[in-house]
């Protein structure tokens, strides 16, 4: 068997999957920089799958890490075990581990708190201590997936530069107006591209049933969901993911600048994704 080779069951269909275990800590999980998990103290263990995420060949698994928002200070026993891995069928049995990302807080003063981290290529984390005491951590992972190319590994590689911010802030507006407005044909026309991948990477039979899995009509279904108000820009920086092809606005927090609320219940709050790729001078909403 050569590295990165998925072994698949009679489905043919292999799940890529992260599970992870983390305690006391403000942790973002991320595949090929993606997030896809948050989670804010606690003791959290889960699993999920992130097959849209990943491509044939080298990937990342990441973490970011940061301070408590409470206390502005990593908990001195926080602790986390991220594991990517890879099931021969949905449901099926655990077939390889790929990669895993380990952090313990009691270990940043001496740089080693990612030290256990490991893959089956004995490659090492690339570690970095950010402004805010922010860590951020990426493994590489070869992985063989059965996906054809996503089309954002075709797009355009961005530059971080004031223009791309104010593009990626107009897509983002437009989105949230379109949220305001319950604009729900617009929406799913919007999230088409991603529907396209979703159909793909979980074997669906027609396009309709991605829509249906990516929830936008039953989200905003809902009459007592609403927008909540857009925040200064000037809160707001950008951020690229994905090799340089994608990118979204995140506040100091690195979270989203689209909140969703539900009427009469202030504290129940979700973030709706908005991550974007370009392909000359066109815009889409890609994850």
């Amino acid at each position: 068997m050569t590295d990165g080779q998925t072994p698949l069951g009679s489905t043919g269909t292999p799940v890529f999957e992260v599970a992870v275990t983390t305690s006391g800590l403000d942790l973002e999980v991320r595949a090929n920089d993606v997030p896809v998990m948050r989670v804010s103290g606690g003791h959290v263990e889960t699993s999920f799958d992130v097959n849209p995420h990943v491509v044939t060949g080298h990937n990342h698994l990441g973490a970011v890490v940061r301070p408590s928002a409470k206390t502005g200070e990593h908990h001195p026993a926080g602790e986390a075990t991220i594991v990517l891995r890879v099931r021969d069928a949905p449901g099926g049995s655990v077939v390889q581990e790929r990669g895993r990302l380990v952090f313990a807080t009691s270990e940043l003063a001496a740089d080693t708190a990612f030290s256990r981290s490991v893959t089956p290529e004995r490659a090492e984390p690339v570690v970095q201590v950010g402004a805010g005491d922010v860590v951020r951590a990426r493994i590489p992972v070869v992985l063989a997936t059965p996906f054809a190319p996503w089309s954002w590994l075709g797009a355009d590689t961005l530059t971080h530069e004031p223009a791309t911010f104010d593009d990626v802030l107009a897509q983002t507006r437009a989105l949230w107006s379109a949220i305001q407005a319950k604009d729900v044909p617009g929406l799913q026309a919007a999230a088409t591209p991603q529907a396209r991948d979703w159909q793909r990477a979980y074997f669906l039979p027609d396009e309709a049933t991605a829509h249906r899995m990516l929830g936008v009509a039953q989200t905003l279904g809902d009459p007592d969901v609403e927008a909540m108000p857009f925040p200064d820009p000037g809160e707001l920086s950008l951020e690229l993911l994905g090799f340089g092809k994608l990118a979204h606005l995140v506040d100091a927090h690195g979270k989203g600048p689209i909140a969703l609320g539900v009427k009469g219940n202030p504290r129940m709050t979700g973030r709706f994704t908005a991550i974007f790729c370009r392909h000359g001078q066109t815009w889409t909403m890609i994850r």
